[in-house]
């Protein structure tokens, strides 16, 4: 039996927009929208979020002169920190939720950077955007939701130069889970911290993750787990909000928490990936 079919945008935008007003009492002010890299005791949940960009970007190699695509951009605030900590020449941030569009443009204009980073609707797998125009495409903690990730691979490939890079992080089942031994719905149990609904051809092994970005043209391509350092982290995170918030965000906080680290006991993984386009002279 398959599971429920995948959002279209619009109702993906309304989803997230649904869920904007859940993130009082965790993210607060803060304009991410991601689960952390947890690299020390005492961190806040905005420097979390914040590692988590610079980690991505790290693997980016973002320079001065490249041009930044950010699939997914949310709330605009890994687009700020890029547009700030690596200066590139440009950023074009896409995203098909209304409310976070509408956040970003204002964050980006507030500091004053719209003249290097620009906010605007694009759906993932259907790019409006020329071939190879891009240094750097990154997607964090979102493509999961699109409708599919391996046609996501495909329109990355496209849109980035030869010798470009691809980075991501992502919520898939461990590299040593037998997918195969296991069933839809279980899988998808396994999979829980990824919020919202997903398409089944997004559920997979990390082989064959690996296999479809090759298929699209990426080598090389690196997968590697840094759930010890997201999944129960950010869990505990939640847990302290929970603690602190009215009944209903409790109890609604308080289910999240579970779901993630049973997906960390079961065999859910929290991944960073690189791929690059070969060619370039890189």
């Amino acid at each position: 039996m398959s599971g429920p079919r995948p959002y279209t945008p619009e109702e993906m935008s309304a989803h997230y927009g649904e869920r904007h007003d859940l993130r009082r009492g965790l993210y607060d002010d803060s304009l991410y929208a991601n689960y952390g890299y947890w690299t020390r005791e005492g961190m806040t949940l905005d420097e979390a979020c914040e590692a988590l960009t610079d980690l991505v970007a790290d693997e980016l190699e973002v320079g001065d002169g490249d041009r930044v695509l950010e699939c997914g951009c949310g709330y605009g605030a890994s687009a700020l920190r890029i547009a700030r900590r690596h200066h590139p020449r440009e950023i074009l941030g896409v995203d098909v939720t209304d409310v976070r569009l509408e956040a970003a443009r204002r964050l980006i204009e507030e500091n004053g950077l719209a003249d290097r980073v620009r906010i605007a609707y694009g759906d993932a797998v259907d790019l409006d955007l020329p071939d190879a125009a891009f240094d750097k495409v990154l997607a964090i903690e979102c493509a999961f939701h699109f409708n599919t990730r391996r046609d996501f691979f495909r329109e990355a490939w496209r849109v980035l130069r030869p010798g470009g890079v691809l980075a991501l992080t992502d919520i898939v089942p461990a590299r040593d889970f037998d997918v195969d031994g296991c069933g839809r719905a279980e899988l998808r149990e396994i999979l829980c911290a990824a919020p919202g609904r997903f398409p089944d051809e997004n559920i997979y092994s990390q082989q064959a993750y690996e296999s479809y970005l090759l298929e699209a043209g990426f080598h090389p391509v690196a997968i590697r787990s840094i759930k010890d350092n997201v999944l129960l982290p950010f869990a505990d995170c939640v847990e302290r909000a929970a603690l602190a918030s009215e009944p209903a965000a409790r109890e609604r906080r308080l289910r999240a928490v579970q779901g993630y680290r049973e997906s960390y006991d079961r065999g859910g993984d929290y991944v960073v990936v690189r791929a690059v386009k070969p060619g370039g002279g890189r």
